[in-house]
C-alpha cells in the first residue's frame, strides 16, 4: 500500500487493491487548496486500474459553497471512477450525499462503516 499525506498532515491518501482510500481531519480551506488535493488524487490514480474511492469525512466538519461545489464537479466529471463511497457521522448529511448523488446521476453513497462502504464498492 503506497500512502502520502496532504494538507499539513489532515489528510492521507491511501491506494488499496481495490480503491483509493482518503481520510481527511478537515475540509479543504478553500478551493485553492482542495486543488492541490483533487490534482494529488488524480495523481495518485494515475497508471493504476482503480475506479473507486472513499472519502472518511468522518471526522470533518462540513464545507459548503465554492469548495463543495468544486468537489461535485470534479466528481461529476470524473473520467475513471466509477464508485465513490463517502464515511459521516451525520445520517443528515448521508442522506444529503445519497441525494445529490441520485440527482446528478453519480454513483456516489454514503456510510457510516468502512466494512459497508468497501462491500458496496465490491458490488
Amino acid at each position: 500500500m503506497d500512502a502520502f499525506e496532504l494538507m499539513d498532515g489532515d489528510m492521507r491518501v491511501e491506494t488499496h487493491a481495490d480503491h483509493l482510500f482518503v481520510w481527511h481531519r478537515r475540509a479543504a480551506k478553500d478551493v485553492a487548496e482542495l486543488e492541490l488535493v483533487l490534482t494529488a488524487i488524480d495523481e495518485a490514480l494515475e497508471g493504476r486500474d482503480l475506479r473507486a474511492v472513499v472519502f472518511d469525512s468522518r471526522e470533518s466538519a462540513y464545507q459548503g459553497g465554492e469548495v463543495q461545489q468544486r468537489m461535485w464537479a470534479w466528481i461529476e466529471s470524473h473520467p475513471r471512477l466509477r464508485k465513490i463511497a463517502t464515511l459521516v457521522e451525520s445520517e443528515r448529511l448521508a442522506t444529503s450525499v445519497n441525494m445529490t448523488g441520485l440527482s446528478k446521476g453519480v454513483k456516489i453513497k454514503a456510510f457510516h462503516q468502512l466494512s459497508d462502504a468497501r462491500t458496496w464498492l465490491a458490488s
